[in-house]
């Protein structure tokens, strides 16, 4: 039987400091701009850099541009060799497509979309265009989405697909994805913005395989490979919607997770949230639905300060090395409330491997049927609270 995926996720995080902002609101439609695309029945294109064929309009130096108008079948390409940044402002522009992006960055240093104050911009996309590509907004570059406006993608695949680093600021963002909403090969930052996700797929993902690629709500790592920086507002959904694998994680990693002063409410198919390195929680308040693990971390799962609840779980907090230092935990699980293992360990089951568990504080109530506490390696608890309520399976026990 196929498993039918829904969820919620919200996420708000504020930034401590000293980070520099990507921001710049030194242009607005007002101004006198004299590059424009106005797309309608006949589109038409003004200023340098502009050519035009079959409603199609690329973009071929750096420059500000005025979108503007409404069409079933227009598409932007930005294909710019030249240093500079390709700037789109939107301006209740309405746009739709049946064969991929409505706008595709084939080559630029930067290019940043922005919603214009007050108004509402719309993309709707099905298909796939001739390169293969079927998001609503597709960039192999970096990306910018930002402004006081409203920007909504509907699409049958993925909502944003950005091959660098993608950077949403001080807009209204609303996806609707029949796969992921947004995915990210390097960096993701967030900084006041918000974004309601509807997704078949995972919500937020980075796939980057590098070793340093993080995906984190954080200030200290500045804009190093795929983090995630959030000083918004995040919620997702994860819909009524089967994927290839009939399950869908809603924070997925393939580096390091960082969340500082993060407010997180995750309902998933599989993990809540997953990393296949760190996962690092300080001063945040994290509520999580899973079909599988609430978090799992590969590597190393340290909290600091956080309240974390896991309503619904198979196992409720997973990893190789856990460090809980101070916070309240309250678990419900299927099987063990909190498993510490080592994922490359291949010796006899009988014997410890290279994990550990590591108390120091905190208040922690697990509800298992399984373990409530499982340490397939070491142990160590040297401050904090810990009740186990009722492991009644298979001789499991705290």
């Amino acid at each position: 039987m196929n498993k039918m995926i829904k969820g919620t996720f919200f996420l708000s995080l504020f930034l401590i400091g000293g980070c520099a902002s990507v921001y710049d609101s030194s242009v607005s439609v007002n101004e006198t701009i004299e590059s424009h695309i106005t797309f309608g029945e006949t589109t038409k294109i003004e200023g340098d850099g502009l050519s035009l064929s079959d409603n199609t309009v690329t973009i071929s130096m750096p420059g500000t541009y005025i979108v503007s108008g409404s069409s079933e079948d227009g598409k932007i390409i930005v294909n710019s060799s030249s240093s500079g940044t390709v700037r789109l402002i939107m301006d209740n522009v309405t746009l739709a497509g049946t064969e991929g992006p409505v706008i595709r960055v084939d080559e630029a240093k930067e290019t940043v979309i922005e919603a214009s104050e007050n108004t509402e911009s719309s993309i709707t996309v099905t298909g796939e265009d001739e390169t293969g590509q079927t998001a609503a907004i597709m960039s192999h570059d970096n990306l910018v989405l930002r402004g006081n406006g409203t920007l909504n993608l509907t699409c049958e695949e993925d909502g944003i697909h950005v091959n660098d680093s993608f950077y949403v600021e001080n807009l209204n963002l609303n996806i609707t994805a029949g796969d992921d909403g947004i995915q990210v090969n390097d960096e993701i930052l967030i900084s006041s913005a918000t974004l309601n996700i509807v997704s078949g797929g995972g919500a937020l993902e980075t796939t980057d395989e590098r070793q340093d690629t993080d995906m984190v709500p954080s200030n200290e790592n500045g804009f190093g490979h795929g983090n995630m920086e959030n000083d918004g507002v995040v919620k997702t959904n994860i819909s009524e919607q089967e994927n290839e694998e009939n399950k869908a994680k809603g924070i997925s990693c393939e580096g390091n997770i960082i969340m500082k002063n993060a407010k997180i409410t995750v309902n998933a198919a599989d993990d809540a949230i997953h990393s296949d390195a760190d996962v690092t929680s300080e001063n945040g308040a994290l509520t999580l639905q899973s079909g599988d693990d609430g978090i799992h971390a590969d590597g190393t799962l340290t909290v600091n300060e956080t309240d974390i609840t896991v309503s619904q779980s198979y196992e409720g907090l997973e990893a190789k090395t856990m460090i809980l230092n101070s916070g309240t935990i309250d678990i419900t699980s299927s099987d063990d409330g909190i498993n510490t293992a080592d994922p490359d360990y291949t010796g006899n089951e009988q014997d410890a491997d290279s994990s550990q568990l590591t108390i120091n504080g905190g208040i922690i109530n697990v509800h298992s049927e399984g373990d409530g506490l499982d340490m397939n390696g070491n142990g160590e608890m040297n401050g904090g609270t810990v009740t186990v309520y009722g492991p009644s399976g298979n001789g499991d026990g705290a």
